[in-house]
């Protein structure tokens, strides 16, 4: 979770955080996001696995530029 901001969340294992991430009253496992009100989020069929994934699989292939302009879109900043 280094660069991350993290409050009032529950991480759990095997969840890679990307920096930039700005978690809030969310429940990570895997590759999903679950906020307090029940809704999800699978971030891999979102594209968005170079942010939030499952650390037991390979990083997304993004190039950087391609990070950067999501992480823009996103308010954050893309992980290198």
């Amino acid at each position: 979770c280094s660069g991350a901001t993290v409050d009032n969340s529950v991480i759990f294992e095997y969840s890679r955080i990307g920096p930039g991430a700005l978690l809030a009253d969310k429940l990570v496992f895997g590759r999903y996001c679950v906020d307090k009100t029940g809704a999800s989020v699978d971030v891999q069929a979102a594209a968005l696995d170079w942010l939030i994934t499952d650390s037991r699989q390979a990083q997304p292939p993004y190039d950087p530029e391609e990070r950067q302009a999501i992480a823009e879109v996103l308010g954050t900043t893309a992980a290198q």
